[in-house]
């Protein structure tokens, strides 16, 4: 069994205009004059995972994870400048200072353990399925240009979306120092009754490691990560569109350590990532760093792919 808690700081702007606050709100009548203006939304996300692994014949094995999360946004808005205080009308439709709590999506895969022992080579191809138990909500960016209250956070996709992954390590047992790779993607192929179509996700990771003794390794590494652009299509008119925000392409520094508690039969995994470059579509995102810390506690027999 693993658990890890998660947690991560990130702002978002983008600039807003009249006719996101409905009907009769527009730009050049005085009296409901809606100025080019920026919204500012800070979001902190905890998230606390569970996953079990099942160990199997033939190094397979089965694998399930349910993240919990938990949101803490707040909002403020300015004038197009960045500086300029500004209260738009019915500024709580779209942003609010509030505390969002769920489930997300499941993720249910298969793994295949592969030892290449001449090359010191493991590799263990995945395949899967996230389970929709996250909650969706209505279409944002329709309801905001009724001018009706909305959520933009979905805390899954409400599709069940095939996954794929492969892990590689590479080092022998009886050396102290190695290897491990990862990639995973997690595709959605239709749109959920709501009208909602998660982007899809693609991301891997390349991590040298040194171990210094049997109870702690320490890690460092590169990760990258490729978010398609999220889609809503309106319910009525068919007419799909994307959100301010959505889709991205970035690079993080990762460093961490496993420390194994031998007398607990625990390994604690406390990790750091620091977004090294990115490219944000359809707005700005700023994320200074993200911290983990995973424990993990075996019951029974281990499952692992076989060392070389």
């Amino acid at each position: 069994m693993d658990w890890s808690n998660s947690g991560s700081y990130t702002l978002f702007t983008h600039l807003a205009y009249a006719d996101e606050y409905g009907p009769g709100y527009h730009p050049l009548h005085a009296e409901d004059g809606v100025p080019e203006h920026r919204h500012w939304t800070g979001i902190t996300n905890a998230r606390t995972n569970m996953a079990f692994t099942l160990g199997l014949p033939a190094e397979s094995a089965a694998f399930v994870s349910l993240p919990v999360d938990t949101f803490f946004n707040t909002a403020r808005y300015t004038l197009a400048d960045g500086v300029t205080p500004y209260t738009p009308p019915k500024a709580e439709i779209h942003h609010r200072n509030e505390t969002l709590f769920g489930p997300g999506d499941a993720i249910v895969m298969g793994k295949r353990a592969f030892a290449f022992e001449q090359h010191n080579l493991t590799l263990v191809p995945s395949l899967g399925v996230s389970v929709p138990l996250g909650r969706t909500e209505d279409n944002p960016i329709t309801r905001g240009h009724e001018g009706l209250w909305h959520q933009h956070i979905q805390f899954g996709s409400g599709t069940w979306d095939p996954m794929v992954g492969l892990e590689a390590g590479f080092g022998s047992a009886s050396e102290p120092w190695g290897i491990d790779a990862w990639l995973l993607t997690r595709q959605a192929l239709y749109f959920n009754d709501r009208g909602f179509r998660f982007g899809g996700r693609i991301g891997g990771g390349l991590y040298p490691r040194w171990r210094f003794s049997d109870a702690l390794t320490f890690t460092t590494g590169i990760e990258g990560i490729h978010e398609g652009t999220d889609q809503w299509r309106d319910l009525t008119t068919g007419v799909t569109s994307s959100p301010e925000n959505s889709g991205r392409d970035a690079v993080m520094l990762v460093a961490g350590v496993a420390w194994h508690l031998e007398d607990w039969g625990v390994t604690l995994t406390p990790q750091i990532r620091k977004i090294a470059w990115q490219n944000v579509q359809g707005g700005d995102m700023d994320q200074p760093f993200a911290l983990s810390i995973g424990a993990s506690y075996l019951f029974g027999s281990p499952w692992a792919p076989p060392q070389p």
